[in-house]
């Protein structure tokens, strides 16, 4: 039996059409698509068709060239849930209410979730809405995720689970795509080592007693009596990693030209035997671009390169410092300079879905109209958004990020969190070390 299902597509946004098509359909249900483009004007909706029966998407969004601007934001967000099959679909919609109507041979859907799908992954509002933060970062609360309490929902999941129930409501007979449910353990290693620098760790400590800060002081200077360097927890963390069968993505920094960043030498004999005892342990080393890589191509390539050198192999992935994004500019580059995957967007000031999705998944530049050669694994939970920016206790650290993590299980996506090497040397940090054990639970 051919499985294959046609799609029939306004003559407009060509690009932009296939591209959430392809990834909702295809690389995420498995499905094969033809498209035929309409030539008569229409562009009221999308039709899927199959054997003799249809599903029709109302298109609210891809109606003119001119996508991107203010006066296309949505003006509303409709949540409900949608019957099919006695079964019930919790939806999102960005464009449109959620109404769904059955007639003989056809499921008319009014919402354009498609459209709400593209919003997501593109972050395109991103580019439009001009807040930013201290270090130019798109705040979460600024994003219609956070303002629409919408943030700890993967909603272009819940539209893929949709989609599959409308298919096989009209008779598909095809198989849906298996996806395994898995914790990406990843680590920004900002600094390797407290004690590569005598003068400096010194200088630390003394800034630590001025501040009264005698825990902490008492801390550091134990370990260094004790000689256990406190933020040497890299072998913690593969063993950790090993024990649940995953593997670590340790992410270097290699230059910098800003006060935060630049706080070690990527050629210094412990930071390369460092590099070197990853690798021989079968874990990833990637790269952390320094703090202001985000924008210029030239600097990013050169710190990839450094790194090449150091690890004696590619780099294909990492993440940005500071979490710092330009959409879509920044994964322009990476895809320019042949990076393969980023685990960049994630809000650092709330955890969450940035992108409102557990897949990995292809960017697509709305600058350039065309899908990357770059693939993003969304970040979900950084210890430092839940702990400092959200300002949680550990048992509410602990509470959010299972709650997250329990909706990564149900679309069996990956669940990619961050720790650093060098969170757990405070009295602070100390509190924190239960949700470590959260975070790489199954």
């Amino acid at each position: 039996m051919n499985n294959t299902v046609k799609l029939k597509i306004p003559n407009i946004c060509i690009s932009e059409v296939k591209y959430i098509f392809d990834i909702l359909l295809n690389k995420f249900l498995g499905v094969d698509v033809v498209y035929e483009t309409l030539d008569d004007g229409t562009r009221g909706c999308f039709k899927i068709l199959y054997n003799s029966k249809s599903i029709e998407i109302s298109n609210n969004f891809f109606t003119t060239a001119n996508l991107y601007s203010k006066d296309r934001l949505p003006q509303s967000v409709y949540k409900d849930n949608v019957h099919i099959d006695n079964n019930v679909y919790p939806i999102v919609s960005l464009f449109g209410r959620i109404n769904v109507s059955t007639e003989e041979d056809r499921i008319i859907l009014e919402c354009d979730i498609v459209s709400t799908a593209f919003f997501m992954l593109t972050r395109w509002e991103e580019r439009v809405i001009e807040d930013r933060d201290a270090h130019n970062r798109f705040p979460s609360k600024s994003s219609m995720a956070f303002r629409n309490n919408f943030l700890d929902r993967p909603i272009v999941n819940e539209i893929v689970d949709l989609l599959w129930a409308l298919l096989t409501s009209i008779g598909y007979k095809g198989r849906r795509k298996i996806f395994d449910y898995k914790v990406v353990p990843t680590h920004d290693v900002d600094r390797p080592y407290f004690w590569i620098s005598k003068r400096k760790s010194v200088k630390s400590i003394v800034g630590r007693i001025k501040s009264k800060n005698l825990k902490d002081s008492w801390l550091l200077s134990k370990s260094f009596l004790d000689r256990k360097d406190p933020f040497d927890t890299h072998d913690d963390l593969m063993n950790r990693s090993e024990k649940e069968g995953v593997l670590s993505h340790f992410f270097f920094m290699t230059g910098g030209n800003s006060r935060y960043d630049n706080f070690y030498d990527i050629h210094h004999p412990r930071v390369k035997s460092l590099v070197k005892s990853i690798k021989d342990r079968g874990h990833i080393v990637g790269l952390h671009p320094s703090y202001n890589t985000f924008d210029d191509r030239s600097m990013l390539l050169k710190e990839k390169e450094e790194l090449e050198r150091v690890a004696e192999q590619e780099i294909i992935c990492g993440r940005h410092h500071y979490l710092r994004m330009q959409m879509p500019k920044t994964l322009e580059i990476w895809s320019d300079i042949g990076m393969k995957w980023d685990s960049t967007l994630s809000y650092a000031d709330n955890s969450g879905f940035r992108c409102g999705v557990c897949y990995p998944f292809p960017v697509f530049s709305i600058e350039r109209r065309e899908t990357l050669n770059l693939i993003e694994r969304p970040l979900i939970v950084m210890e430092g958004s839940v702990a400092t920016y959200e300002n949680l206790s550990p048992k509410q650290a602990i509470e959010k990020s299972r709650k997250l993590k329990n909706e990564v299980k149900k679309h069996n996506g990956e669940f990619v969190f961050l720790w650093h090497n060098s969170s757990t040397y405070t009295s602070v940090w100390n509190n924190y070390s239960i949700l470590l054990n959260e975070l790489y639970s199954y």
